[in-house]
Protein backbone atom coordinates (compact mmCIF):
# COMPACT_ATOMS: atom_id res chain seq x y z
CA UNK A 1 0.00 0.00 0.00
CA UNK A 2 1.28 3.22 -1.03
CA UNK A 3 0.33 6.93 0.12
CA UNK A 4 0.61 10.57 -1.14
CA UNK A 5 -1.09 13.46 0.27
CA UNK A 6 -0.23 16.42 -1.67
CA UNK A 7 -2.63 19.73 -0.58
CA UNK A 8 -5.91 19.18 -2.53
CA UNK A 9 -5.95 16.03 -2.39
CA UNK A 10 -4.89 12.30 -0.98
CA UNK A 11 -4.00 9.19 -2.98
CA UNK A 12 -4.01 5.53 -1.83
CA UNK A 13 -2.92 2.97 -4.35
CA UNK A 14 -3.33 -0.93 -3.58
CA UNK A 15 -1.76 -2.54 -6.55
CA UNK A 16 -5.04 -2.57 -8.59
CA UNK A 17 -6.82 0.93 -7.76
CA UNK A 18 -5.78 4.15 -7.07
CA UNK A 19 -7.95 5.83 -4.58
CA UNK A 20 -8.31 9.61 -4.66
CA UNK A 21 -9.82 11.46 -1.78
CA UNK A 22 -10.40 15.16 -2.86
CA UNK A 23 -9.34 17.81 -0.04
CA UNK A 24 -9.06 20.55 -1.83
CA UNK A 25 -10.68 24.15 -2.37
CA UNK A 26 -13.13 23.52 -5.47
CA UNK A 27 -16.69 23.36 -5.39
CA UNK A 28 -17.01 19.84 -4.29
CA UNK A 29 -20.57 19.56 -6.22
CA UNK A 30 -20.41 18.62 -9.66
CA UNK A 31 -16.65 17.66 -9.35
CA UNK A 32 -14.44 16.15 -12.24
CA UNK A 33 -11.80 14.61 -12.10
CA UNK A 34 -9.70 14.31 -15.79
CA UNK A 35 -6.48 11.96 -15.46
CA UNK A 36 -3.82 10.40 -18.02
CA UNK A 37 -2.32 7.25 -17.06
CA UNK A 38 1.62 6.39 -18.63
CA UNK A 39 2.15 2.75 -18.72
CA UNK A 40 4.64 0.32 -19.68
CA UNK A 41 2.15 -0.47 -22.63
CA UNK A 42 0.44 2.66 -23.66
CA UNK A 43 -0.77 6.06 -22.44
CA UNK A 44 -4.69 6.20 -21.49
CA UNK A 45 -6.36 9.66 -20.61
CA UNK A 46 -10.04 10.33 -19.44
CA UNK A 47 -12.16 11.90 -17.14
CA UNK A 48 -15.22 10.91 -14.79
CA UNK A 49 -17.31 12.45 -11.88
CA UNK A 50 -16.40 12.78 -8.41
CA UNK A 51 -19.42 11.78 -6.74
CA UNK A 52 -18.48 10.43 -3.03
CA UNK A 53 -15.90 11.39 -1.13
CA UNK A 54 -13.09 8.69 -2.17
CA UNK A 55 -12.86 7.78 -6.06
CA UNK A 56 -11.44 4.81 -7.68
CA UNK A 57 -9.32 4.70 -10.86
CA UNK A 58 -8.90 1.21 -12.17
CA UNK A 59 -4.84 1.07 -13.14
CA UNK A 60 -3.78 -0.85 -15.69
CA UNK A 61 -0.87 -3.21 -15.55
CA UNK A 62 2.57 -1.91 -14.97
CA UNK A 63 1.83 1.84 -14.37
CA UNK A 64 4.64 4.49 -14.74
CA UNK A 65 2.59 7.37 -13.50
CA UNK A 66 -0.60 9.11 -13.76
CA UNK A 67 -1.49 13.57 -14.39
CA UNK A 68 -4.37 14.85 -13.28
CA UNK A 69 -6.45 18.05 -12.84
CA UNK A 70 -9.73 18.57 -10.52
CA UNK A 71 -12.45 20.51 -12.02
CA UNK A 72 -15.76 22.44 -10.56
CA UNK A 73 -18.75 23.15 -12.61
CA UNK A 74 -17.71 26.76 -13.75
CA UNK A 75 -14.62 25.14 -14.71
CA UNK A 76 -12.22 25.98 -12.52
CA UNK A 77 -9.17 24.09 -12.07
CA UNK A 78 -6.64 22.81 -9.39
CA UNK A 79 -3.84 23.00 -9.75
CA UNK A 80 -4.19 26.01 -12.42
CA UNK A 81 -1.40 25.04 -14.70
CA UNK A 82 0.45 22.15 -13.92
CA UNK A 83 -0.97 18.58 -13.21
CA UNK A 84 -1.07 16.86 -10.12
CA UNK A 85 1.32 13.58 -10.50
CA UNK A 86 1.14 10.87 -9.06
CA UNK A 87 4.23 7.90 -9.82
CA UNK A 88 4.06 4.44 -8.42
CA UNK A 89 6.04 2.57 -7.03
CA UNK A 90 8.83 0.65 -8.85
CA UNK A 91 12.44 0.78 -10.42
CA UNK A 92 12.83 3.63 -12.81
CA UNK A 93 9.19 5.00 -12.67
CA UNK A 94 10.67 8.39 -11.61
CA UNK A 95 13.15 8.29 -14.04
CA UNK A 96 9.99 7.84 -16.23
CA UNK A 97 8.55 10.75 -15.36
CA UNK A 98 11.57 12.78 -15.35
CA UNK A 99 11.88 11.96 -19.08
CA UNK A 100 8.33 13.33 -19.74
CA UNK A 101 9.33 16.70 -17.97
CA UNK A 102 12.26 16.75 -19.92
CA UNK A 103 10.54 16.37 -23.46
CA UNK A 104 8.16 18.63 -23.19
CA UNK A 105 8.38 21.52 -24.50
CA UNK A 106 8.33 23.38 -21.59
CA UNK A 107 10.95 21.43 -19.56
CA UNK A 108 10.72 21.32 -15.96
CA UNK A 109 14.38 21.02 -14.42
CA UNK A 110 13.76 21.56 -11.02
CA UNK A 111 11.25 18.91 -10.90
CA UNK A 112 12.58 15.83 -13.18
CA UNK A 113 15.84 16.37 -10.67
CA UNK A 114 13.75 16.25 -8.02
CA UNK A 115 12.54 12.70 -9.22
CA UNK A 116 15.83 11.84 -10.37
CA UNK A 117 17.43 12.23 -6.50
CA UNK A 118 14.54 10.11 -5.62
CA UNK A 119 15.18 7.42 -7.52
CA UNK A 120 18.64 7.11 -6.37
CA UNK A 121 17.70 7.21 -3.00
CA UNK A 122 15.14 4.72 -3.73
CA UNK A 123 17.00 2.47 -6.09
CA UNK A 124 20.19 2.93 -5.45
CA UNK A 125 21.67 0.14 -7.72
CA UNK A 126 19.85 1.82 -11.25
CA UNK A 127 22.21 2.75 -13.80
CA UNK A 128 20.41 4.76 -15.51
CA UNK A 129 20.18 7.76 -13.01
CA UNK A 130 23.90 9.06 -13.76
CA UNK A 131 22.53 9.38 -17.22
CA UNK A 132 20.18 11.75 -16.27
CA UNK A 133 21.94 13.70 -14.22
CA UNK A 134 24.67 14.23 -17.31
CA UNK A 135 21.27 14.45 -19.32
CA UNK A 136 19.90 17.40 -17.41
CA UNK A 137 23.51 18.89 -18.15
CA UNK A 138 23.87 18.49 -21.89
CA UNK A 139 20.36 20.08 -21.98
CA UNK A 140 21.48 23.13 -20.20
CA UNK A 141 24.42 23.62 -21.61
CA UNK A 142 26.19 22.96 -18.40
CA UNK A 143 29.70 21.96 -18.72
CA UNK A 144 30.48 18.46 -17.00
CA UNK A 145 33.20 15.78 -17.35
CA UNK A 146 31.80 11.87 -17.07
CA UNK A 147 33.94 9.71 -15.72
CA UNK A 148 33.64 6.15 -17.65
CA UNK A 149 35.96 3.74 -15.04
CA UNK A 150 33.51 2.53 -13.04
CA UNK A 151 30.88 1.67 -15.35
CA UNK A 152 30.64 -1.58 -16.32
CA UNK A 153 27.29 -1.95 -18.00
CA UNK A 154 28.21 -1.60 -21.92
CA UNK A 155 24.86 -0.12 -22.97
CA UNK A 156 24.60 2.45 -20.05
CA UNK A 157 28.81 3.34 -20.95
CA UNK A 158 27.97 3.86 -24.66
CA UNK A 159 25.52 6.20 -24.00
CA UNK A 160 27.34 8.70 -21.75
CA UNK A 161 30.11 8.61 -23.92
CA UNK A 162 27.79 9.41 -26.64
CA UNK A 163 26.48 11.92 -24.64
CA UNK A 164 29.68 13.17 -23.59
CA UNK A 165 31.19 13.90 -27.02
CA UNK A 166 28.13 15.37 -28.48
CA UNK A 167 28.39 17.68 -25.40
CA UNK A 168 32.06 18.83 -26.54
CA UNK A 169 30.92 18.93 -30.44
CA UNK A 170 33.18 16.03 -31.37
CA UNK A 171 32.35 13.73 -34.05
CA UNK A 172 29.49 11.25 -32.36
CA UNK A 173 28.13 10.28 -35.61
CA UNK A 174 29.48 6.88 -36.00
CA UNK A 175 29.25 6.00 -32.80
CA UNK A 176 25.26 6.60 -32.50
CA UNK A 177 24.55 4.83 -35.22
CA UNK A 178 26.64 1.86 -34.10
CA UNK A 179 24.89 2.24 -30.39
CA UNK A 180 21.63 2.51 -32.16
CA UNK A 181 22.06 -0.77 -34.16
CA UNK A 182 23.58 -2.99 -31.27
CA UNK A 183 21.06 -1.28 -28.52
CA UNK A 184 17.98 -0.86 -30.93
CA UNK A 185 15.54 -1.30 -28.18
CA UNK A 186 17.21 0.96 -25.57
CA UNK A 187 14.54 3.56 -24.08
CA UNK A 188 17.09 5.63 -24.02
CA UNK A 189 16.95 6.11 -27.79
CA UNK A 190 15.05 9.19 -27.88
CA UNK A 191 17.09 11.22 -25.58
CA UNK A 192 20.12 10.43 -27.46
CA UNK A 193 18.71 11.68 -30.85
CA UNK A 194 17.16 14.81 -28.80
CA UNK A 195 20.57 15.92 -28.18
CA UNK A 196 21.75 15.91 -32.15
CA UNK A 197 21.89 18.66 -34.57
CA UNK A 198 18.52 17.04 -36.51
CA UNK A 199 20.09 17.70 -40.14
CA UNK A 200 22.15 14.55 -39.73
CA UNK A 201 18.96 12.21 -39.18
CA UNK A 202 18.48 11.61 -42.68
CA UNK A 203 22.16 9.92 -42.34
CA UNK A 204 20.93 7.78 -39.51
CA UNK A 205 17.69 6.93 -40.93
CA UNK A 206 19.37 5.53 -44.29
CA UNK A 207 22.20 3.70 -42.45
CA UNK A 208 19.85 1.71 -40.30
CA UNK A 209 17.17 1.43 -42.86
CA UNK A 210 19.98 -0.34 -45.22
CA UNK A 211 20.69 -2.68 -42.15
CA UNK A 212 16.91 -3.64 -41.53
CA UNK A 213 16.45 -2.31 -38.30
CA UNK A 214 13.66 0.16 -37.61
CA UNK A 215 13.39 2.35 -34.27
CA UNK A 216 10.42 4.11 -33.16
CA UNK A 217 12.23 7.06 -31.96
CA UNK A 218 14.49 7.38 -35.35
CA UNK A 219 11.09 7.36 -37.13
CA UNK A 220 9.92 10.46 -34.74
CA UNK A 221 12.87 12.39 -35.42
CA UNK A 222 12.69 11.45 -39.60
CA UNK A 223 9.26 12.92 -39.37
CA UNK A 224 10.38 15.96 -37.73
CA UNK A 225 13.11 16.29 -40.42
CA UNK A 226 10.97 16.31 -42.96
CA UNK A 227 8.48 18.34 -41.49
CA UNK A 228 11.01 21.13 -40.74
CA UNK A 229 13.81 20.87 -43.53
CA UNK A 230 12.10 19.62 -46.78
CA UNK A 231 9.54 21.23 -49.16
CA UNK A 232 6.12 19.56 -49.49
CA UNK A 233 6.41 19.93 -52.98
CA UNK A 234 9.08 17.44 -53.34
CA UNK A 235 8.82 13.82 -54.40
CA UNK A 236 11.09 13.09 -51.53
CA UNK A 237 8.66 14.40 -48.91
CA UNK A 238 5.69 12.17 -49.82
CA UNK A 239 7.50 8.94 -50.40
CA UNK A 240 9.15 9.49 -46.74
CA UNK A 241 5.47 9.85 -45.36
CA UNK A 242 4.41 6.59 -47.08
CA UNK A 243 7.34 4.66 -46.11
CA UNK A 244 7.33 5.96 -42.60
CA UNK A 245 3.53 5.16 -42.27
CA UNK A 246 3.67 1.36 -43.80
CA UNK A 247 7.03 0.74 -42.29
CA UNK A 248 7.46 1.95 -38.93
CA UNK A 249 5.20 1.91 -35.84
CA UNK A 250 5.87 4.79 -33.57
CA UNK A 251 4.66 7.56 -31.01
CA UNK A 252 3.81 10.63 -33.50
CA UNK A 253 1.75 7.92 -35.85
CA UNK A 254 -1.63 8.89 -35.45
CA UNK A 255 0.13 12.85 -35.84
CA UNK A 256 1.27 11.50 -39.41
CA UNK A 257 -2.11 10.51 -40.64
CA UNK A 258 -3.01 14.29 -40.23
CA UNK A 259 -0.20 15.32 -42.56
CA UNK A 260 -0.62 12.77 -45.00
CA UNK A 261 -4.04 13.97 -45.44
CA UNK A 262 -3.02 17.28 -45.71
CA UNK A 263 -0.28 16.61 -48.14
CA UNK A 264 -1.32 13.17 -50.30
CA UNK A 265 -3.32 12.75 -53.08
CA UNK A 266 -6.34 11.04 -53.13
CA UNK A 267 -4.76 7.93 -55.01
CA UNK A 268 -1.75 7.68 -52.54
CA UNK A 269 -4.40 7.74 -49.49
CA UNK A 270 -6.47 4.78 -50.50
CA UNK A 271 -3.42 3.01 -50.90
CA UNK A 272 -2.10 3.46 -47.51
CA UNK A 273 -5.85 3.18 -45.98
CA UNK A 274 -8.49 0.18 -47.19
CA UNK A 275 -12.16 1.21 -46.82
CA UNK A 276 -12.68 -2.09 -44.84
CA UNK A 277 -9.43 -0.88 -42.20
CA UNK A 278 -11.11 2.70 -41.72
CA UNK A 279 -14.17 0.89 -40.24
CA UNK A 280 -11.80 -0.45 -37.54
CA UNK A 281 -10.56 3.00 -36.63
CA UNK A 282 -11.26 4.42 -33.31
CA UNK A 283 -9.63 8.19 -34.03
CA UNK A 284 -12.49 10.18 -35.06
CA UNK A 285 -10.44 13.24 -36.08
CA UNK A 286 -8.87 10.44 -38.64
CA UNK A 287 -12.29 9.06 -39.92
CA UNK A 288 -13.66 12.61 -40.56
CA UNK A 289 -10.65 13.04 -42.77
CA UNK A 290 -11.45 9.98 -44.25
CA UNK A 291 -14.99 11.11 -45.26
CA UNK A 292 -13.63 14.03 -46.35
CA UNK A 293 -11.55 12.92 -49.13
CA UNK A 294 -14.53 10.19 -50.46
CA UNK A 295 -16.89 13.36 -50.54
CA UNK A 296 -14.14 15.12 -52.72
CA UNK A 297 -14.30 11.89 -54.24
CA UNK A 298 -18.13 11.76 -54.85
CA UNK A 299 -18.31 8.40 -53.02
CA UNK A 300 -21.38 9.59 -50.88
CA UNK A 301 -22.48 6.61 -49.76
CA UNK A 302 -19.24 5.30 -48.00
CA UNK A 303 -18.87 9.10 -47.07
CA UNK A 304 -21.69 9.20 -45.30
CA UNK A 305 -20.93 5.45 -43.40
CA UNK A 306 -17.43 6.76 -42.09
CA UNK A 307 -18.49 9.90 -41.54
CA UNK A 308 -21.50 8.66 -39.24
CA UNK A 309 -18.77 6.36 -37.43
CA UNK A 310 -17.01 9.27 -36.42
CA UNK A 311 -19.78 10.89 -35.20
CA UNK A 312 -20.82 7.79 -32.87
CA UNK A 313 -17.68 7.91 -31.42
CA UNK A 314 -17.76 12.11 -30.60
CA UNK A 315 -20.93 11.52 -28.85
CA UNK A 316 -19.02 8.98 -26.58
CA UNK A 317 -17.95 11.94 -24.93
CA UNK A 318 -14.71 12.05 -26.45
CA UNK A 319 -13.51 15.34 -25.68
CA UNK A 320 -13.97 15.44 -22.36
CA UNK A 321 -11.71 11.78 -22.86
CA UNK A 322 -9.44 13.13 -25.28
CA UNK A 323 -8.58 16.05 -23.97
CA UNK A 324 -7.72 15.69 -20.79
CA UNK A 325 -5.49 18.53 -20.12
CA UNK A 326 -7.64 21.44 -21.69
CA UNK A 327 -9.38 23.16 -19.88
CA UNK A 328 -13.32 23.44 -20.19
CA UNK A 329 -13.57 26.51 -22.82
CA UNK A 330 -11.02 24.81 -25.35
CA UNK A 331 -13.09 21.94 -24.97
CA UNK A 332 -16.04 23.32 -25.66
CA UNK A 333 -14.48 25.11 -28.67
CA UNK A 334 -12.45 21.89 -29.97
CA UNK A 335 -15.92 19.99 -29.53
CA UNK A 336 -17.66 22.56 -31.76
CA UNK A 337 -15.59 22.66 -34.47
CA UNK A 338 -15.01 19.20 -34.56
CA UNK A 339 -18.91 19.15 -34.75
CA UNK A 340 -19.42 21.93 -37.22
CA UNK A 341 -17.36 20.40 -39.79
CA UNK A 342 -18.00 16.75 -39.49
CA UNK A 343 -22.09 18.00 -39.73
CA UNK A 344 -21.02 20.01 -42.89
CA UNK A 345 -19.57 16.70 -44.11
CA UNK A 346 -23.12 14.34 -42.86
CA UNK A 347 -25.17 17.37 -44.52
CA UNK A 348 -23.42 17.09 -47.84
CA UNK A 349 -23.62 13.47 -48.06
CA UNK A 350 -27.67 13.32 -47.64
CA UNK A 351 -28.05 16.37 -49.87
CA UNK A 352 -26.26 14.54 -52.95
CA UNK A 353 -28.02 10.84 -51.94
CA UNK A 354 -31.16 13.17 -51.89
CA UNK A 355 -32.76 13.15 -48.47
CA UNK A 356 -33.03 16.87 -47.97
CA UNK A 357 -34.35 16.57 -44.98
CA UNK A 358 -31.77 14.86 -43.14
CA UNK A 359 -29.59 17.41 -44.90
CA UNK A 360 -31.22 20.20 -43.34
CA UNK A 361 -30.90 18.57 -40.02
CA UNK A 362 -27.59 18.57 -40.04
CA UNK A 363 -26.44 21.95 -42.01
CA UNK A 364 -28.06 23.88 -38.65
CA UNK A 365 -26.63 21.17 -36.48
CA UNK A 366 -23.19 22.71 -38.00
CA UNK A 367 -24.35 26.37 -38.12
CA UNK A 368 -25.01 25.84 -34.44
CA UNK A 369 -21.66 24.64 -33.41
CA UNK A 370 -19.52 27.47 -35.43
CA UNK A 371 -16.98 29.15 -33.48
CA UNK A 372 -15.28 32.47 -34.42
CA UNK A 373 -12.13 30.54 -35.98
CA UNK A 374 -14.11 27.85 -37.85
CA UNK A 375 -17.45 28.03 -39.97
CA UNK A 376 -19.29 25.85 -41.87
CA UNK A 377 -20.09 25.81 -45.92
CA UNK A 378 -22.24 28.53 -46.51
CA UNK A 379 -22.78 27.60 -50.43
CA UNK A 380 -23.84 23.81 -49.07
CA UNK A 381 -26.46 25.85 -46.73
CA UNK A 382 -27.68 27.79 -49.46
CA UNK A 383 -27.84 25.20 -51.76
CA UNK A 384 -30.15 23.21 -49.14
CA UNK A 385 -32.59 25.90 -48.40
CA UNK A 386 -32.77 26.63 -52.39
CA UNK A 387 -33.65 23.00 -52.70
CA UNK A 388 -36.72 23.39 -49.88
CA UNK A 389 -37.76 26.77 -51.34
CA UNK A 390 -36.99 29.29 -48.54
CA UNK A 391 -34.84 31.40 -51.07
CA UNK A 392 -34.15 34.44 -48.49
CA UNK A 393 -32.40 31.94 -46.03
CA UNK A 394 -30.37 30.53 -49.36
CA UNK A 395 -29.79 34.19 -50.71
CA UNK A 396 -28.13 34.84 -46.90
CA UNK A 397 -25.82 31.71 -47.47
CA UNK A 398 -24.90 32.65 -50.94
CA UNK A 399 -24.16 36.06 -50.24
CA UNK A 400 -21.40 35.37 -47.06
CA UNK A 401 -19.90 32.48 -48.93
CA UNK A 402 -19.48 34.65 -52.14
CA UNK A 403 -17.85 37.62 -49.72
CA UNK A 404 -15.57 35.21 -47.99
CA UNK A 405 -14.12 33.18 -50.89
CA UNK A 406 -15.39 35.29 -54.32
CA UNK A 407 -16.08 32.30 -55.61
CA UNK A 408 -18.21 33.09 -59.11
CA UNK A 409 -20.50 29.83 -58.56
CA UNK A 410 -22.24 31.01 -55.66
CA UNK A 411 -22.29 34.50 -57.52
CA UNK A 412 -24.14 33.40 -59.97
CA UNK A 413 -26.53 31.16 -58.40
CA UNK A 414 -27.41 34.34 -55.82
CA UNK A 415 -27.91 35.79 -59.21
CA UNK A 416 -30.85 33.43 -59.51
CA UNK A 417 -32.36 33.58 -56.58
CA UNK A 418 -32.21 37.44 -55.77
CA UNK A 419 -35.75 39.02 -56.75
CA UNK A 420 -34.42 42.50 -55.61
CA UNK A 421 -33.15 45.95 -56.99
CA UNK A 422 -29.80 47.15 -57.37
CA UNK A 423 -27.58 43.95 -57.25
CA UNK A 424 -24.69 45.63 -57.20
CA UNK A 425 -25.87 47.87 -54.09
CA UNK A 426 -26.76 44.51 -51.96
CA UNK A 427 -23.48 43.11 -52.40
CA UNK A 428 -21.80 46.16 -51.40
CA UNK A 429 -24.07 46.42 -48.12
CA UNK A 430 -23.63 42.95 -47.69
CA UNK A 431 -19.65 42.94 -47.21
CA UNK A 432 -19.76 45.85 -44.84
CA UNK A 433 -23.02 43.54 -42.87
CA UNK A 434 -21.11 40.66 -43.03
CA UNK A 435 -18.15 42.59 -41.99
CA UNK A 436 -19.80 44.35 -38.69
CA UNK A 437 -21.73 40.54 -37.83
CA UNK A 438 -17.54 39.01 -37.89
CA UNK A 439 -16.66 41.71 -35.71
CA UNK A 440 -15.94 40.42 -32.04
CA UNK A 441 -15.71 42.99 -30.23
CA UNK A 442 -13.67 41.50 -27.19
CA UNK A 443 -11.60 43.56 -24.86
CA UNK A 444 -8.01 42.84 -25.44
CA UNK A 445 -6.24 42.36 -22.53
CA UNK A 446 -3.06 44.24 -22.00
CA UNK A 447 0.06 42.81 -21.82
CA UNK A 448 4.29 44.00 -21.77
CA UNK A 449 6.88 41.98 -23.66
CA UNK A 450 10.16 42.69 -24.79
CA UNK A 451 11.24 43.09 -28.84
CA UNK A 452 14.79 41.83 -30.27
CA UNK A 453 16.37 44.86 -29.08
CA UNK A 454 15.21 44.41 -25.18
CA UNK A 455 12.66 47.82 -25.36
CA UNK A 456 9.30 46.93 -24.04
CA UNK A 457 6.23 46.67 -25.75
CA UNK A 458 2.77 47.74 -24.15
CA UNK A 459 -0.62 47.21 -25.47
CA UNK A 460 -2.01 49.81 -23.56
CA UNK A 461 0.04 52.52 -24.58
CA UNK A 462 -0.78 51.88 -28.24
CA UNK A 463 -5.07 53.32 -28.23
CA UNK A 464 -5.74 54.96 -31.13
CA UNK A 465 -3.74 52.49 -33.55
CA UNK A 466 -5.20 49.22 -35.38
CA UNK A 467 -2.84 46.49 -34.04
CA UNK A 468 -2.19 43.31 -35.88
CA UNK A 469 -1.07 40.71 -34.03
CA UNK A 470 0.78 37.76 -35.65
CA UNK A 471 1.42 34.20 -33.41
CA UNK A 472 4.19 32.61 -34.88
CA UNK A 473 7.05 30.08 -34.64
CA UNK A 474 10.20 29.49 -36.04
CA UNK A 475 9.49 25.65 -36.42
CA UNK A 476 5.92 26.04 -37.64
CA UNK A 477 5.72 25.28 -41.34
CA UNK A 478 2.34 27.20 -42.24
CA UNK A 479 4.30 29.97 -40.08
CA UNK A 480 6.71 29.60 -42.72
CA UNK A 481 4.59 29.95 -45.67
CA UNK A 482 2.51 32.74 -44.51
CA UNK A 483 5.36 35.03 -43.82
CA UNK A 484 5.62 35.85 -47.76
CA UNK A 485 2.06 37.12 -47.28
CA UNK A 486 2.23 38.97 -44.28
CA UNK A 487 5.15 40.80 -45.60
CA UNK A 488 2.89 42.09 -48.55
CA UNK A 489 0.31 43.34 -46.12
CA UNK A 490 2.65 45.16 -44.24
CA UNK A 491 4.52 46.76 -47.38
CA UNK A 492 1.06 47.98 -48.15
CA UNK A 493 0.16 50.15 -45.08
CA UNK A 494 4.00 50.48 -43.97
CA UNK A 495 3.20 54.02 -44.19
CA UNK A 496 0.15 54.58 -42.69
CA UNK A 497 0.84 55.56 -38.68
CA UNK A 498 -2.52 54.40 -38.18
CA UNK A 499 -1.88 50.64 -38.03
CA UNK A 500 1.26 48.62 -36.01
CA UNK A 501 2.61 45.51 -36.84
CA UNK A 502 3.78 42.84 -34.14
CA UNK A 503 5.02 39.11 -34.78
CA UNK A 504 4.78 37.09 -31.24
CA UNK A 505 7.03 34.14 -30.71
CA UNK A 506 7.60 32.42 -27.32
CA UNK A 507 10.81 30.89 -28.56
CA UNK A 508 14.25 31.89 -27.62
CA UNK A 509 16.11 35.03 -29.11
CA UNK A 510 19.40 33.37 -30.27
CA UNK A 511 16.73 31.54 -32.61
CA UNK A 512 14.84 33.83 -33.59
CA UNK A 513 17.36 35.98 -34.30
CA UNK A 514 19.06 32.64 -36.44
CA UNK A 515 15.78 32.09 -38.06
CA UNK A 516 15.56 35.71 -39.66
CA UNK A 517 19.36 35.63 -40.41
CA UNK A 518 17.80 33.46 -43.27
CA UNK A 519 13.94 34.31 -43.69
CA UNK A 520 12.85 38.29 -43.62
CA UNK A 521 9.62 38.46 -40.93
CA UNK A 522 8.85 42.33 -41.54
CA UNK A 523 6.71 42.67 -38.79
CA UNK A 524 7.99 43.90 -35.49
CA UNK A 525 9.09 41.01 -33.62
CA UNK A 526 8.14 40.37 -29.41
CA UNK A 527 9.28 37.81 -27.12
CA UNK A 528 7.16 36.46 -24.77
CA UNK A 529 3.77 33.89 -24.10
CA UNK A 530 0.78 35.31 -24.09
CA UNK A 531 -1.40 32.75 -25.81
CA UNK A 532 -3.71 32.23 -23.11
CA UNK A 533 -3.84 35.40 -22.33
CA UNK A 534 -5.30 35.53 -26.11
CA UNK A 535 -6.79 31.98 -26.56
CA UNK A 536 -4.26 31.12 -29.21
CA UNK A 537 -3.92 27.43 -29.11
CA UNK A 538 -2.14 27.00 -32.39
CA UNK A 539 -0.04 28.93 -34.43
CA UNK A 540 0.03 30.50 -36.92
CA UNK A 541 -3.15 32.88 -35.55
CA UNK A 542 -3.94 36.60 -36.54
CA UNK A 543 -5.53 38.95 -34.60
CA UNK A 544 -6.95 42.28 -35.77
CA UNK A 545 -7.56 45.00 -32.72
CA UNK A 546 -9.19 48.18 -33.44
CA UNK A 547 -8.56 51.57 -32.50
CA UNK A 548 -10.21 51.30 -28.90
CA UNK A 549 -8.62 48.09 -28.11
CA UNK A 550 -11.01 45.66 -28.88
CA UNK A 551 -10.13 42.18 -30.49
CA UNK A 552 -12.43 42.24 -34.32
CA UNK A 553 -10.87 39.60 -36.82
CA UNK A 554 -8.81 36.44 -36.01
CA UNK A 555 -8.12 34.25 -38.55
CA UNK A 556 -6.27 30.61 -37.94
CA UNK A 557 -3.46 28.68 -39.78
CA UNK A 558 -2.87 29.10 -43.12
CA UNK A 559 -3.23 27.52 -46.20
CA UNK A 560 -0.85 28.49 -49.44
CA UNK A 561 -3.73 27.67 -52.18
CA UNK A 562 -5.32 30.27 -50.28
CA UNK A 563 -3.04 33.00 -49.99
CA UNK A 564 -4.18 35.56 -52.87
CA UNK A 565 -8.21 35.58 -50.56
CA UNK A 566 -5.63 35.82 -47.23
CA UNK A 567 -4.28 38.59 -48.70
CA UNK A 568 -8.04 40.10 -49.74
CA UNK A 569 -9.72 39.22 -46.96
CA UNK A 570 -7.53 40.61 -44.28
CA UNK A 571 -6.60 44.23 -46.38
CA UNK A 572 -10.58 44.40 -46.36
CA UNK A 573 -10.62 44.00 -42.89
CA UNK A 574 -7.94 46.41 -41.67
CA UNK A 575 -9.22 48.72 -44.21
CA UNK A 576 -12.63 48.10 -42.73
CA UNK A 577 -11.07 49.00 -39.20
CA UNK A 578 -9.13 52.08 -40.44
CA UNK A 579 -11.91 54.12 -41.50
Amino acid sequence: MFYLFVLGFVATYDGNYLKIKYDGKLNKEGLKIFYEIHTKDTILSDYSDIKRENFFIRIPLNPYFILFYFEDTEGIREPEVEPFEYVFKGEGNNLKYANYLLNRRNKNYEKALYYIEKEKNEYPENKWVRYYEFWIKSIKNESYNIIFDDIKDEELSNALKILNDISKNTDYKKELIDFLKKFPNSIYNKDLLSEIDINYIPEIFDSLKINNIKIPAVASFMLYYVLQRVSPKDTIFKNILKELYKNYDFEEKNMLRNIIFNYLEWKDIKELFKLDDVFEVKDPLFLTDYAYELLKNNDYSNALKVALKAYSIYKDDYHNRRLWNYKKERRERERKESYCFLFSIIAKCYYELNNIRKAKKFIELSLQNETEDFKTEYNLAGDIYSKIGDYEKANEYYLVHYIETRDTISLNKLKKTYKGDDFEKYISDGKKSILKKKMLNRPAKDFSLPDLKGDTIRLSELKGKVVFLNFWATWCGPCKREIPYLNIIYEKYRNNPNILFYGITDEDKDKVEDFLKKKEHKFHILLGNIKELYDVYGVPTNILIDKNGFIQFRHVGFNEQMGEMFLKEIGEEIDFLLE
